[in-house]
Order: C-alpha cells, then sequence, then structure tokens
C-alpha cells in the first residue's frame, strides 16, 4: 500500500511539475528590445511588469543582462555563461521563451523572457521559480547547476506576476507576501 501510494504521489508530481513549467514551443529565438537590459545586472525588477487579465492574450517581456559575477558558498565567482533551465508556477495557460534557442547566453549578453497566452488561473500574485545554471570557469560547462533565482540575489530581483480580472485594479508587487500556486489544470 506505501508502495502505491508514493507512486501515485510522485506521479502526480511530475505531472504537476510539468503544468507549472510550460515552454512556449515556437522553435526561433524570441524577438525583444535588447536595450532595454543595457543597464541591468541580472533580471528586471517586477515593478515594471503589467499585470496580467484574466481572458485576455498577454506577451510580458523581462528582460535581463548575464549578471557578471555571483556569491555561492561564500565564493564570489565570474559568470561566463547563464542558462534559463526553467520557469515553474507560471499561471495556468502561459508559457515562456527567450530570446536564445537554447536559453544560454554568454558573459554581459543582454537577453529577455517573454511570457506569453491566456490564463484564466485564479486573480493574485505568482512567484515565478526561474531556475538558472552557470558556467563560473571558462571550460563552458555549467558548474553551478539548477539555481533558483530567488536564492541568488535578493528578493527585489524576484519575477512576480499578477493576474487579475479585467475591472480590477493593478496593485503593487509585494516581495514578502504570499505567492498563487498555479492551477494544475486550467479552469
Amino acid at each position: 500500500m506505501k508502495t502505491l501510494f508514493l507512486s501515485v504521489f510522485i506521479l502526480i508530481f511530475l505531472l504537476s511539475n510539468k503544468a507549472y513549467s510550460q515552454a512556449c514551443s515556437t522553435g526561433t529565438a524570441y524577438q525583444c528590445d535588447l536595450s532595454l537590459a543595457d543597464n541591468l545586472n541580472g533580471f528586471q525588477s517586477a515593478d515594471i511588469l503589467p499585470c496580467i487579465v484574466k481572458g485576455q492574450f498577454t506577451e510580458t517581456v523581462v528582460p535581463f543582462k548575464v549578471f557578471q559575477t555571483l556569491t555561492f558558498n561564500n565564493t564570489t565567482d565570474s559568470i561566463y555563461q547563464m542558462k534559463i533551465e526553467s520557469v515553474g508556477n507560471l499561471p495556468c495557460g502561459l508559457c515562456w521563451a527567450s530570446s536564445s534557442i537554447s536559453n544560454t547566453f554568454a558573459k554581459n549578453q543582454t537577453g529577455c523572457l517573454i511570457i506569453k497566452g491566456i490564463t484564466n488561473d485564479v486573480s493574485g500574485q505568482y512567484k515565478l521559480n526561474v531556475v538558472l545554471s552557470f558556467a563560473t570557469n571558462n571550460s563552458g560547462s555549467f558548474n553551478q547547476q539548477n539555481k533558483n533565482l530567488q536564492n541568488v540575489v535578493n528578493n527585489t530581483a524576484q519575477i512576480i506576476l499578477i493576474v487579475l480580472g479585467s475591472d480590477d485594479t493593478c496593485p503593487a508587487i509585494n516581495y514578502t507576501g504570499a505567492s498563487n500556486v498555479a492551477a494544475v489544470s486550467c479552469p
């Protein structure tokens, strides 16, 4: 019985994890205005992102510039490459893509993350789980793998989306507030 319960739990976890991280399957790199990221060190603050209105198509662009250095385990390393591995907790019906087909970016390179689609998920704030890998040696191998953006930089660099109804007013981001969990299946 315990084995059956564990098997069902693992299956539900795997299915829900896939639903939370939907990559847009376009086969091409997304085109965006890369000049928006020129003065950044990491991802643009969520404060400038527009709210997403339920039932309406959205195309939200999050500009970024590859971090110059990062500190892991009290050691500061130079960054030679960064790869976006996944974007989780997307409201149901939304998907993500980047300005690189491989989602890999070189040292000091600018890029953008695009979130698009139509959602009818629950209104509220969604803190995205952005998972990144880094090459901190010049060998091309990603020796710092699967780092959550929230653990890499301070709270204000989190990517937070707000979903609301068509008659609602877009509130300010609450970086320390609770986050909705994206629906496993679209309402």
